[in-house]
């Protein structure tokens, strides 16, 4: 149909963006590393307080304190709010549909562990590790 172009568009731009190596190449150029942090949502939503603590202690700023968070409790409260839920409710995707993705991003993905591990600073290591071992189909 005459939207079908769009779509195309759109899908492309929504893989582009997935292509983490490639946003992390333009941010490469245009930043040292020791200015990069990097964090999964993986990791991020598994331990929230703990990514977001290494993020303020990377930033030089206070996690707590007159110029932080009064206590953990209030970070939890911030950390626990939700944006861009969406209203969608998708299915699952199949193990082939995994598969497939999987496949296409395996090159990229090796492009970026290799990047993390030349230049980690200790920082990366969890989303290193787990990216790796979920992309080859594994679990954490």
């Amino acid at each position: 149909g005459p939207c079908r172009p769009f779509y195309a568009h759109a899908l492309k731009e929504h893989v582009d963006k997935s292509i983490y190596y490639d946003q992390l190449g333009r941010l490469a150029a245009a930043y040292p590393r020791a200015q990069t942090f990097v964090a999964g949502l993986e990791a991020f939503g598994a331990d929230s307080v703990g990514v977001f603590g290494r993020l303020v202690a990377f930033l030089g700023l206070p996690l707590y304190g007159e110029a932080g968070y009064a206590d953990e409790e209030a970070l939890r409260a911030v950390l626990a709010i939700r944006h861009n839920q969406g209203h969608y409710v998708l299915p699952p995707p199949t193990e082939a549909e995994w598969a497939r993705a999987r496949e296409f991003f395996a090159p990229y993905n090796d492009k970026l562990y290799a990047w993390l591990a030349e230049t980690d600073d200790g920082g990366n290591t969890a989303f290193e590790r787990w990216s790796y071992n979920v992309a080859r189909g594994g679990g954490e």
